[in-house]
């Protein structure tokens, strides 16, 4: 028997779709091409303190324009035409994981900004009294916690991939290796991959192979017996090796050891057992050895500068870290943490405004998280008031470009460019068509002839832009 037919009603599916997602926890905002809002779910009430009916008489560039959210993912999505996750504020007070995704027509033009907006004000909170900020401590128990005070912002996708590869491997005992750009934080995912892992409770010994002189480096790996050279000290010193054991031996930029230093490492994992300089017989190690770098490997195996035989046997998994650029979504998340953190140390409880955060966000940050810190702190020590606007952030980062050189210049200038809002723009067309205007006139009676406006609205307007007639 043949099966009925059934017509198929696009605007009956589109609504029966949408009051399927509206029993989704998550608010689900849809937008045309150009930012009109056209499909809204009931959790917008909380989420933006109005009403379905209210949102859909508005845009996405009105609605930040009015603080109803902070940033607007959607004209990002629609210049860039690919899925964005963004950390987004709301008037109500809300903290949500927005993530954007384009429905692109046949010719490849925006269709749709379908967002999806969860709210993870809770998440943020739990922080422990460290900071504020994307925090990833999932699966680590208080105790742990309380052995290494820290926090990994992971907002953005990338960080997310990373944070999920380390608690896959954090319980499977192999050795690990990091990399990333200086000042990406490869520490503290070391720390975190630590801290998850089944070596929790032992020892996290950390030390920087380019900070060591390398005649020092080996006896500070391997520890020395008594005598074993001038001045080392009479009852001998155990090496990190040793202090690692049952733990994590965290060796950092692993690319500048020397050949010589390198064979001796990979005898040691080959082994599981080292040699005190001056020693007569071999000590048995049990560590995970996490490496890291922001060297290219493959180039330094290619000159002769690595061994090819101890990378296979540091990077059995390896770990991205992103530079700050890549993920952009984590930069205001760290900005309050640092905030938090080197503020409660400096006895300061200091905010950024949101064109000032919008600036930092714009920012290409060469220096990556690092960078991001002492600029915070910089900040924190040097502003005259709790909450710190575009022009101080904006003076804070001229000076960092010129600290970083052409490069970082002109990311500064892509920074200030690209931030300006639709509210901006609007107020700069406004206020030129204004000057234009005064040119022609000689008082305010005139020009709001001509502007076809009313007296009270032109005075208002030219004292909003410190504009008269008398200048």
């Amino acid at each position: 028997m043949a099966g009925k037919t059934v017509a198929y009603d696009k605007e009956r599916v589109e609504k029966e779709l949408l009051e399927a997602l509206g029993h989704l926890a998550d608010e689900i905002l849809v937008t045309d091409g150009n930012g009109k809002v056209v499909a809204v779910t009931e959790s917008c009430r909380e989420l933006y303190g109005m009403e379905p009916e209210d949102v859909l008489k508005t845009s996405i560039q009105e609605m930040e324009e009015h603080g109803v959210h902070y940033p607007s993912i959607t004209p990002i999505i629609m210049k860039e035409k690919r899925r964005i996750s963004l950390l987004q504020s709301s008037k109500t007070g809300k903290k949500m994981l927005v993530t954007g995704v384009p429905v692109l027509d046949d010719a490849g033009e925006i269709l749709r900004v379908v967002l999806c907006c969860r709210d993870v004000t809770d998440f943020l909170e739990l922080r422990d009294g460290v900071g504020r900020g994307a925090v990833y401590l999932e699966g680590v128990s208080p105790e742990r916690k309380k052995l290494y005070p820290l926090n990994v912002v992971a907002a953005s996708p990338q960080m997310q991939k990373a944070m999920n590869l380390i608690r896959k491997v954090a319980n499977v005992d192999c050795n690990v290796l990091i990399t990333g750009e200086s000042g990406a934080g490869k520490e503290v995912v070391a720390k975190q991959l630590h801290l998850q892992g089944n070596r929790a409770d032992g020892a996290f010994i950390h030390i920087n192979c380019s900070a060591i002189p390398e005649q020092l480096l080996e006896s500070e790996l391997f520890g020395y017996e008594a005598g074993a050279f001038t001045g080392a000290d009479r009852k001998g010193k155990p090496g990190m090796f040793e202090l690692a054991n049952n733990g994590t031996l965290f060796l950092d930029e692993i690319g500048d050891m020397s050949l010589l230093l390198q064979t001796k490492i990979l005898k040691a994992i080959e082994d599981k057992q080292i040699w005190r300089l001056g020693g007569t017989k071999p000590k048995g190690i049990n560590c995970r050895i996490i490496a890291a770098t922001n060297a290219n490997m493959e180039e330094l195996i290619a000159q002769g500068r690595f061994r090819r035989d101890l990378y296979y046997r540091l990077n059995v998994v390896s770990v991205e870290v992103p530079p700050l650029r890549e993920r952009r979504e984590d930069i205001a998340p760290l900005t309050n943490l640092f905030l938090d953190v080197k503020g409660k140390a400096y006895q300061r409880s200091v905010t950024i405004s949101d064109d000032g955060m919008q600036l930092l966000t714009r920012y290409d940050w060469p220096g990556n998280a690092r960078e991001l810190s002492n600029v915070v702190e910089r900040l924190i020590i040097l502003s005259e008031t709790e909450r710190i606007g575009a022009e101080e952030i904006r003076l804070a980062l001229r000076q960092e470009a010129g600290k970083q050189g052409l490069s970082a210049e002109k990311a500064f200038q892509n920074a200030a460019e690209e931030t300006k809002s639709l509210h901006q723009m609007l107020e700069d067309a406004e206020e030129t068509c204004l000057r234009k205007a005064m040119a022609a006139c000689t008082s305010v009676e005139e020009l709001a002839e001509v502007l076809e406006l009313n007296p009270a609205t032109v005075y208002r307007k030219l004292k909003k832009y410190h504009l008269s007639f008398e200048s």
